[in-house]
C-alpha cells in the first residue's frame, strides 16, 4: 500500500518537475522567436542574395545540376562561416574590448597630465 503511495507520489513529483521545465520553457520561447525573427531572417536573405545569382549563372552556363548544388553549397557554407565569425568578432569586441577601451580613455582624461597647467610656453623673441 506504501509502495503504491510512494509511486504516485513520486510520478506527480516528477509531473510537477516537467511542467515547471515546460513553464519556464513556454516564459523564454517568445525571446528566442523575437531573435529567430530578428537575426534569422536577415541572415537567409544574405544568403539569398549571395547564392541564387551564383546558382544562376552556374545553371546558365551549363553544369551539371549536382556540380551547380554542390558549388553552391560550399560558397553558401563560406558565406555562413564568415557571417557566424564576423558575429562572435563583433560580440568580442562590445563586451571585452569596447569596455576596456572606455574604461582606459576615462582613466586618462581623470588621472592624466593636464594639457592646461597654467603654465605659458615661453614666448619667442625677434
Amino acid at each position: 500500500m506504501w509502495a503504491i503511495i510512494k509511486a504516485l507520489l513520486m510520478k506527480f513529483g516528477l509531473l510537477r518537475g516537467i511542467f515547471a521545465v515546460l513553464g519556464s520553457l513556454a516564459a523564454v520561447l517568445p525571446i528566442a522567436l523575437a531573435l529567430i525573427k530578428l537575426l534569422g531572417w536577415p541572415l537567409l536573405i544574405v544568403m539569398l542574395v549571395l547564392g541564387l545569382p551564383l546558382v544562376l549563372v552556374l545553371a546558365i552556363i551549363g553544369f551539371p545540376l549536382i556540380a551547380v548544388l554542390a558549388i553552391a553549397g560550399i560558397v553558401m557554407g563560406l558565406a555562413f562561416a564568415a557571417l557566424t565569425l564576423g558575429a562572435i568578432a563583433l560580440k568580442f569586441f562590445l563586451f571585452v574590448v569596447l569596455p576596456i577601451w572606455v574604461m582606459w580613455k576615462v582613466a586618462s582624461w581623470a588621472f592624466g597630465k593636464r594639457r592646461d597647467s597654467g603654465e605659458r610656453p615661453a614666448e619667442a623673441t625677434s
